[in-house]
């Protein structure tokens, strides 16, 4: 998997292929190295690739750079994954924009089965900060993993408060793992790679540039459930976050706040636009996500499965053992098609077996 993983890079620094490209290309070839091996004819006749990048995969030019970065990478401590790893955030592949590749350093995995990502402004308030930590303490007990962007302000006291009560953390970075940004947070990285992790698509030595931030925030929307907005002012990466995560179908919550406050007016705004639910606690949360739903013990009735098909039994086991889950958590773990698990899902509904609770979650009758 070494040699695979240097072809991938090789070809993810080579200018003119966008992850929606190179995915489409992994898809149909199988293997970057297989890519790698194609003769001249036969990459010409591929739709979207110009001459320049043909001739940029034929001369080999990247492989030793992408040798030295994944040398650098491994020294590091991370993880690679792609979209066909097991390990690859099952919600974040499914978004059309998806990284071709993530690099991670932790302890927990970015297949939780409830995560929340919570967001706002890097000039927090006090009022804010204190928001924020009783909504991210709220959240003990069920199971949740906290996502954010390790910035100034709202994301740091997010994961604080996270470490504070046991909750696993994420941090989805602008820049490379070599790094963090900003320094002062260097401790509670420490911490989190601990008692959750760090995630970015950025090779070593890529510096937090600003350009790279809207990049990470589709990651941090990807990767959630749910985002909650805390403070953000009427422009700035908070709202970025939560535009990206409506237009994932993401379930987006802000909190309100006085209209004559600067750093409340993204949030009212999300509010009157209905791009987001108000909330005013985390119980708020929990509710309209139906995670205080209580996972009881189901005895499985066997007659029942005389009139379900067999993929709809899968369904039926997982249910049973997890609890209510999302469609993407679904898929998942039973492997079924989106497209296909959202018809079964329907059927099984109708059939009264499952019913839909906030938060498009699904659980047992």
């Amino acid at each position: 998997m070494e040699k695979e993983w240097i072809y991938r890079i090789a070809l993810k620094m080579t200018p003119g292929l966008g992850d929606v490209t190179l995915r489409r290309l992994l898809d149909h070839y199988g293997s970057a190295e297989a890519l790698f091996r194609e003769s001249p004819p036969a990459l010409r006749l591929i739709k979207g690739l110009t001459h320049k990048v043909i001739e940029e995969i034929l001369s080999n030019g990247y492989l030793p750079a992408a040798e030295a970065q994944y040398r650098q990478l491994c020294k590091l401590g991370a993880t690679f994954l792609s979209p066909w790893d097991r390990d690859y955030p099952v919600r974040l592949a499914h978004c059309p924009d998806a990284p071709f590749m993530l690099f991670y350093k932790g302890s927990s995995l970015l297949n939780g089965r409830r995560v929340l990502g919570v967001v706002g402004t890097r000039k927090a308030t006090e009022a804010g900060r204190h928001i924020t930590e009783k909504i991210v303490k709220g959240m003990a007990g069920y199971g949740v993993t906290i996502v954010s962007g390790l910035a100034y302000g709202i994301d740091t006291q997010a994961h604080r408060a996270a470490l504070s009560v046991g909750l696993p953390t994420i941090a989805v970075l602008g820049h490379g793992l070599d790094i963090i940004y900003p320094k002062q947070n260097m401790a509670l990285a420490r911490k989190m790679v601990e008692q959750g992790g760090l995630v970015t698509e950025f090779f070593v030595d890529t510096v937090p540039d600003r350009e790279n931030f809207p990049k990470r925030n589709r990651i941090i929307a990807g990767l959630c459930d749910a985002i909650v907005v805390v403070e953000a002012a009427a422009k700035g990466g908070a709202l970025i976050t939560a535009e990206i995560a409506h237009s994932y179908s993401r379930d987006v919550f802000a909190v309100p706040g006085r209209w004559s406050d600067d750093y409340s007016e993204g949030c009212n705004h999300l509010i009157k636009v209905n791009k987001a639910a108000l909330i005013q606690s985390a119980e708020d949360v929990l509710y309209m996500m139906g995670w205080k739903t209580p996972v009881a013990a189901k005895q499985t009735h066997p007659s029942l499965f005389v009139e379900m098909s067999e993929k709809e039994q899968m369904i039926y086991r997982v249910l049973l053992k997890q609890g209510a889950s999302g469609i993407d958590y679904l898929s998942h773990l039973t492997k079924i098609g989106s497209s296909e698990l959202s018809s079964l899902l329907l059927k099984m509904e109708f059939d009264g077996i499952i019913r839909v609770l906030p938060g498009k979650l699904f659980e047992l009758s």
